[in-house]
């Protein structure tokens, strides 16, 4: 019954606690030690580490690389520059705007848009900005699989030329961002 399920359930979360434990001792010579304690870190990330590796404080700088920061313009060729610390999702995958379609009103769309806000929330409060020479906004990736379900579940209702035009747009910003990086 219920013993049974949660050891099935308990099971392969404590066998990779352990193996992940033992690559840690293996690495750093303690099991608690992922490498972030001991990660060499630029004086910027190192005062907003300071402040908290999770902190309220973080959220204005975050919402702003996630949502809004765009390209650098300058004078010579390439002409626009990419941000180290991380783009808007707006301007990277503006694709995953169609999940917008998939709704709330029934139960899947409205657990995958919890689980969406709950991912961007902790994100949001860590304190690493998008990620360090990153095109995008890195850590926005583990909220990532719930938006494409959304995006798959609106697809299902609408794909017309609104939706097409975003996935152009989203391989073309793609495609600048490899583009830019060559320069």
């Amino acid at each position: 019954g219920a013993l049974r399920r949660l050891i099935a359930f308990a099971s392969p979360v404590a066998l990779t606690v352990l193996i992940s434990a033992a690559y840690n001792w293996g690495r750093f010579g303690s099991p608690l030690e992922t490498g972030y304690g001991i990660s060499t870190i630029s004086p910027v990330l190192a005062a907003r580490r300071a402040v908290g590796v999770f902190s309220i404080a973080h959220v204005p700088d975050n919402i702003w690389l996630l949502v809004f920061r765009g390209f650098d313009f300058m004078p010579s060729f390439p002409y626009l520059v990419s941000d180290p610390r991380g783009q808007s999702i707006l301007l990277t995958s503006p694709a995953l705007l169609a999940a917008v379609g998939a709704g709330v009103r029934s139960r899947t769309p409205a657990m995958l848009w919890a689980a969406t806000a709950l991912v961007t929330a902790v994100l949001l409060l860590y304190y690493g900005e998008g990620g360090f020479r990153t095109y995008g906004y890195r850590y926005f990736l583990d909220a990532t699989p719930f938006l494409l379900a959304l995006t798959a579940l609106a697809a299902r209702r609408r794909f017309g030329a609104l939706e097409r035009l975003l996935i152009v747009m989203s391989v073309g910003f793609v495609s600048l961002g490899l583009i830019l990086k060559a320069f």
